[in-house]
């Protein structure tokens, strides 16, 4: 079957190289499918995020737990929660449909079996397009404690007493107070019939109220509640641990038996017993990487010994170049960032309604380019502005993905105001360190951002101030014209 599938992709490639109908056809039906997951919250399959998942996956699948590492903001956390979760459960349910056929039809043939087969999957996938498979999800922290992942205590408020009948109550009541009574017997024969009868009913009276209150009162017990990691054993299920490397060592040290057990497998866990691991269940960490120059407040560096029990994956930011202009890039398909920022605002169809769509694309382009340049220096991979001075430096703000998601969708397909305002108000006026802010003001002016023919007016601060941008009072905002275009998707990847 592999074989024959990769045959059936070098076919692909190689029909979309001679014939341009099919290259075509095959990227826009690429565009749309982008389009609808990310309409759906899905990231979009870029190469480098479907590197990503297919290591992810393959881990997974043999059972090996996957430690997801880098800067914040590169999605890291919605990577360990999409795909390949959902791929690693349809999978499963896959592999016991293709058994159950098998076991059905033993006579089927091989192309039977791949006719039934394939159907059944282009089921499921919809199936699961439409069900998200969601795992148990814990926040990491310095305070949170092995209990906190596999039990924890509480107090229950609890009635007191017996839960039969009315009716089996009043009989154990009953024969409870006449074995009272043959055990006084003896005592009550030396009183007069009077007496007897008297004490008689006083001691139903007592011996009654006795019982009411004992069986009508409310008291607490100590219940144990199954948290996370503990019903994700049992139940065969996903779960993701953001900010692993904040949890202190030696409570992620209880996760030991456990990543080192298989599905099948039994796993030992302190203070609940013996485990046996459900079908299904997978273990993913995100943590954020320190350098030299961003630190996270709280992080630690994980014990080797803990860490080695992990397929450990860096996650970084998506490819883009931070060079030439549009027209100019030698491989668009390793532009993945631009491709992110045009496919979260294509419609349904596929199409942008921009206004000037040749200049508001190029403005694009470059937005991609500063977010790219910025996610370079914050990753401490940032270079000599003009080639002689000093490198760059970003401590604690960048352009990340989901903060130039945010400015793009402040910016409202420049319904409401140009990308520049967009980028100030989304972006870098939130920016709180003054040398941070004034370092990605001037990366921003670099790529034609901010720039005094629109109105612009970018203000030096004074020592240790940031820097600031306005919009000079005499500046009118133009009149958007909005043109629908259809995205030639060949260009784009």
């Amino acid at each position: 079957h592999v074989r024959r599938i990769n045959g059936l992709r070098h076919r692909k490639s190689a029909l979309m190289a001679m014939n341009p109908d099919v290259f075509y056809k095959a990227h826009a039906e690429m565009l749309l499918a982008d389009v609808s997951d990310e309409q759906s919250g899905r990231l979009i399959d870029v190469p480098y995020l479907h590197r990503a998942r297919k290591l992810i996956a393959a881990s997974l699948d043999a059972g090996i737990p996957v430690y997801l590492v880098g800067h914040l903001g590169s999605g890291k956390t919605q990577q360990a929660a999409q795909d390949s979760m959902r791929r690693r459960f349809l999978m499963q349910k896959l592999s016991e449909a293709l058994l159950s056929y098998r076991n059905g039809h033993p006579d089927s043939g091989r192309e039977e079996e791949l006719a039934w087969f394939s159907g059944i999957c282009t089921a499921a996938r919809e199936k699961a397009a439409k069900e998200a498979f969601h795992p148990y999800f814990i926040s990491g922290s310095h305070n949170l404690t092995a209990e906190d992942m596999f039990t924890e205590k509480t107090l229950k408020l609890t009635q007191a007493g017996s839960r039969s009948t009315d009716e089996d109550q009043l009989g154990k009541l009953t024969e409870n107070f006449l074995a009272f009574c043959r055990e006084q017997e003896g005592r009550l024969k030396s009183l007069a019939p009077e007496k007897q009868l008297e004490l008689l009913l006083a001691g139903w009276k007592t011996y009654s109220d006795l019982y009411i209150s004992k069986n009508t009162g409310f008291g607490t017990v100590v219940e144990k509640v199954e948290k996370e990691v503990l019903k994700a054993l049992r139940e065969g299920r996903p779960v993701i641990i953001d900010e692993i490397n904040t949890i202190a060592m030696s409570n992620l040290i209880a996760l030991n038996d456990i990543l080192q057990h298989h599905a099948g497998q039994e796993a030992y866990i302190t203070g609940v017993g013996t485990v046996k691991i459900a079908e299904g269940f997978c273990l993913i960490g995100t943590g954020n990487l320190s350098t030299g120059t961003v630190s996270y407040e709280g992080t630690n560096v994980l014990n080797p010994a803990f860490q080695s029990r992990f397929t450990t994956i860096a996650y970084n930011y998506v490819p883009q170049s931070t060079e030439g202009t549009l027209a100019e890039q030698k491989d668009p398909a390793k532009n993945e960032l631009f491709r992110m920022v045009i496919e979260h605002l294509c419609d349904a169809e596929g199409c942008l309604s921009l206004p000037g769509p040749e200049v508001t694309i190029d403005a694009l382009w470059r937005l991609a380019q500063l977010a790219r340049m910025s996610q370079d220096i914050f990753e401490g991979h940032g270079k000599s502005l003009d080639g002689a001075g000093d490198v760059p430096v970003l401590t604690e703000s960048v352009l990340s993905i989901r903060n130039l998601i945010h400015v793009l969708d402040l910016w409202n397909l420049g319904e409401e105001m140009d990308l520049s305002m967009a980028l100030w108000n989304g972006f870098l006026g939130s920016v709180t360190n003054s040398d941070d802010r004034n370092l990605l003001l001037s990366l921003a002016v670099r790529y034609g951002f901010f720039q005094p023919q629109d109105g612009w007016k970018v203000e030096s601060g004074r020592a240790g101030k940031p820097d600031s941008a306005t919009r000079t009072s005499g500046h009118r905002r133009r009149s958007v014209t909005r043109s629908r275009s259809w995205i030639c998707p060949g260009r784009i990847r």
